[in-house]
């Protein structure tokens, strides 16, 4: 116990300093962050960093009323195939302190959830789903297209209210699935068509898709520049290079950081200034999307507090 006691304590220092010498601005935290994250994969910064917001994002908390308030932020990952998006979450598998990862093309709608099934002495019991197993966790789903429209509407209360209710065969019950929702999609034809919305691109419902805080489009696009950089790395991972085993942060100090983050700040306050800020741009969001003929996605109230959840986790 004296050696796990010191190493704990060695993870806590390095942490410490690390925050120190970043509020000091003597190190770029988020960048060292982001070159850490999946090292073999080149490129993809603003997504890398919209992925580690929901890793640092926080817990669900009731109001007075009753009522839950989300703090965990889901994320979206669309566009093209082969541009690395199951590959990242492979990567967050390894790393995120509690993570369920799956496939849509596998997974039933109680697969996802709970289902209610017979044990072997003939009784009914719970089977907890992937976002059960996941609770105050992170469910990272790979081709989430590929799931049965019927098992994707059981996303919603999940994802939004953090629970899922149990009704049938005389079960009724109330299963916490407070995770952060994660997944990547393909588009309907195979390849991204600038031409069409989001919407007629991917094989599922707005509903579904305003509940996610982040969406990434993905796209695979001729670059001679970029293409050089992806095919460097991806020579100098088949070589083992020291460089490319070297990120700033190994995966298990990326994790320690992030538990420690999220155990050590429970709360973060909404300064007034902050207020102002994230105020003026979502409104300036409002206006571009009604200025817009054929607008994207919608902007409503569910985006106000998507940036509220974002600046809290970058924050944290």
């Amino acid at each position: 116990l004296g050696d796990v006691y010191k190493r704990q304590n060695e993870d806590i220092d390095r942490i410490e300093k690390e925050a120190k010498l970043a509020r000091e601005g003597k190190i770029n935290l988020v960048e060292k962050m982001i070159a850490s994250l999946a090292p073999s994969i080149h490129g993809w910064k603003m997504e890398k960093l919209g992925l580690l917001l929901a890793l640092f994002s926080g817990e669900d908390q009731k109001l007075p009323d009753g009522t839950t308030q989300r703090h965990r932020i889901h994320v979206a990952m669309a566009g093209d195939p082969s541009v690395a998006k199951s590959h990242l979450l492979e990567f967050l598998d390894q790393i995120a302190p509690r993570s369920n990862l799956r496939s849509g093309e596998g997974v039933s709608g109680p697969g996802l959830t709970a289902a209610v099934v017979k044990d072997e002495g003939g009784d009914w019991i719970l089977e907890a789903g992937v976002l059960v197993l996941a609770d105050k966790g992170y469910a990272l789903i790979d081709e989430l297209d590929k799931m049965n429209p019927e098992d994707r509407n059981r996303f919603h209360r999940a994802m939004e209210q953090g629970d899922i209710r149990i009704s049938k065969a005389g079960i009724n019950a109330t299963l916490n699935a407070r995770a952060c929702v994660i997944a990547a999609a393909n588009p309907k034809y195979g390849k991204w068509n600038r031409m069409k919305t989001l919407y007629e691109q991917l094989d599922l419902p707005p509903t579904i898709l305003s509940r996610f805080d982040l969406i990434f489009i993905m796209l695979d696009e001729p670059d001679e520049e970029k293409d050089e950089k992806i095919f460097s790395t991806i020579a100098s991972r088949w070589r083992k290079d020291k460089d490319y085993l070297s990120p700033p942060y190994d995966t298990d100090f990326l994790r320690k950081y992030i538990v420690y983050a999220k155990k050590k700040i429970k709360f973060v306050e909404l300064t007034k200034e902050a207020e102002d800020y994230l105020r003026k741009f979502y409104l300036s969001m409002r206006k571009r999307a009604m200025d817009e003929e054929t607008p994207t996605l919608p902007i409503t109230p569910r985006q106000a507090q998507a940036l509220i959840r974002l600046a809290e986790a970058h924050a944290r």
